[in-house]
């Protein structure tokens, strides 16, 4: 097979200094210790909680984080070891203890590879993360867990989602998205639930998958927003807002056929709507001069005015 044109082998890239000490048998993934943690590391499987900076190396250049919210605690979840992240990522967390902070810097090998993830990540990049690892749960801990009351999971998260209403009406839409995420893991390793249960449990997800493509949309994430309304549609798929926020992310993502197809769908679910129907008819006047002009989806910045449920 030919190799993609700009793509070079990675085994050939000049590799630079990486600090600290490589923990892979490849020495391709480099650990140093910024703040030491305490108590066992966890196992494959287990679900970890972290707080983390990404940056390109040795630029520095930050292409994605999850900062640590003091008041709200919240972090992001994966179950390390199942390939739920990147190589380098998973290798470097299934080294450390809780609390500990740590600096992890990856050969591309263990990350983007040569191709890259365009347009943030280009080719052959070596990765670089500050991970603070907070928490990990037990693959025991989260059989335990499935014996939780669903009233106590529902007011848990029911805390967690007014939090990150405050917090979007201050427009921190950012911090507000973390207290959706958080909500949501508390139904985790669910088990079997009963008919009243289930119906409690569709009442809690849908605003907060609704709430997150809110927020996805007001931090351009046009993936995510469609992700989160998908979610939404497949508990109700009539909902106005559902349709509304899943249209907005594919014209974010210039696929304004499909943005169209769902923004007529939600006029048709709320016809009195006068803010889907403008809308609707940015995203025929984008998809004009798309075609005319290439334009750039930074059209949409700023236009969507709803706040969450």
């Amino acid at each position: 097979k030919m190799e993609e044109e700009g793509a070079t082998d990675t085994s050939k890239l000049e590799i630079p200094l990486f600090p600290g000490s490589p923990i892979t048998p490849d020495q391709q993934v480099w650990k140093k210790i910024l703040k030491e943690g305490h108590g066992s590391t966890p196992e494959a499987g287990a679900l970890c909680y972290v707080f983390y900076e990404a940056r390109l190396f040795p630029e520095g250049t930050v292409y994605d984080s999850y900062y640590n919210l003091k008041d709200q605690k919240a972090s992001h979840t994966f179950q390390v070891g199942k390939g739920e992240v990147l190589l380098a990522f998973d290798e470097a967390v299934l080294t450390m203890k809780k609390d500990e902070i740590a600096l992890v810097t990856t050969h591309p090998s263990h990350a983007y590879g040569r191709l890259g993830c365009p347009p943030r990540i280009p080719g052959n990049a070596f990765i670089q993360w500050e991970i603070q690892l907070t928490f990990f749960e037990s693959k025991r801990g989260q059989q335990a867990k499935m014996f939780k009351p669903m009233a106590d999971r529902i007011a848990v998260a029911t805390k967690y989602k007014n939090e990150g209403n405050e917090l979007y009406k201050k427009k921190a839409y950012r911090k507000a998205s973390k207290c959706y995420n958080l909500a949501l893991t508390e139904f985790d390793a669910l088990g079997t639930i009963d008919e009243d249960e289930t119906k409690s449990y569709h009442a809690m997800i849908l605003p907060l998958h609704l709430n997150l493509a809110a927020c996805n949309v007001k931090l351009d994430e046009g993936s995510k927003a469609i992700k989160n309304s998908q979610k939404a549609l497949e508990i109700d798929p009539s909902n106005a807002k559902g349709l509304f926020r899943l249209g907005m992310g594919y014209a974010m993502m210039e696929e304004y056929d499909l943005a169209k197809q769902h923004l007529i769908k939600a006029v048709q679910c709320d016809p009195s709507n006068s803010e889907i129907r403008s809308e609707l008819e940015k995203v025929n006047e984008a998809a004009r001069q798309h075609h005319t002009n290439h334009v750039r989806p930074s059209i949409f910045k700023g236009i969507f005015k709803q706040d969450p449920n």
